[in-house]
């Protein structure tokens, strides 16, 4: 290979170096449209379906997330809850 060459394949493998890069990073940070919240209690009522609404208070949680669409709640133990944010009627949190 000429040096010419060789330069076009280091830019290629730089720039797809690089996406990856990018594209790894972004797996890891939360997105800017949601909050997350670990290791903290929870309080936060929702609306059943039926045309009642569920209240749960200070509810230890390993994880929760709030984002545009959904609230996830995951409990110690594994057990993760989704709700449509269309339904929930109050989510609190503190440490």
């Amino acid at each position: 290979m000429n040096s010419l060459q060789n330069r076009g394949v280091r830019l290629a493998v730089s720039f797809l170096g690089g996406v990856l890069v990018m594209l790894l990073l972004g797996a890891f940070f939360a997105s800017g449209d949601s909050l997350s919240f670990g290791n903290t209690t929870v309080s936060y009522s929702v609306e059943d379906g039926l045309g009642g609404i569920t209240r749960v208070e200070s509810l230890k949680v390993d994880s929760a997330k709030l984002s545009s669409d959904f609230l996830t709640i995951i409990e110690p133990g594994g057990r993760a809850q989704v709700f449509p944010l269309d339904r929930v009627v109050r989510f609190s949190c503190r440490p």
